[in-house]
Parts: C-alpha cells; sequence; structure tokens
C-alpha cells in the first residue's frame, strides 16, 4: 500500500496484518497525534449484531 494511503478517513500507513472470511486487521497511524494503532474490521455480510457481539 501507498505509504500515506488512506483507507479510512483518519488513519494512515495502514498495512494489513490478517483477514478472515468475517474480517480485516489492519496497523496504522493515527493522523494528529501520530499514535499506533491496531484496526479490526468486519467484512461486509458480517455486520449483524448477533456477529458483532461475538467480539465484545
Amino acid at each position: 500500500m501507498a505509504n500515506r494511503m488512506h483507507i479510512l478517513k483518519g488513519f494512515i500507513n495502514l498495512h494489513k496484518i490478517y483477514e478472515s472470511h468475517r474480517t480485516l486487521i489492519y496497523r496504522a497511524v493515527k493522523e494528529g497525534d501520530t499514535r499506533p494503532v491496531i484496526l479490526k474490521i468486519f467484512q461486509k455480510g458480517h455486520t449483524a449484531p448477533e456477529e458483532i457481539q461475538k467480539f465484545n
């Protein structure tokens, strides 16, 4: 990915570190305070409340 590619607003330097049929996990940097973060994003079709509850 490009170094400053914006896939998610407010985050830069996204690097996919894991992908499954339900989720994508990225390592990124939060714009503004440049803190490193881990983002867990649901794949399309896995956003029903019962799917989300599995990860709480």
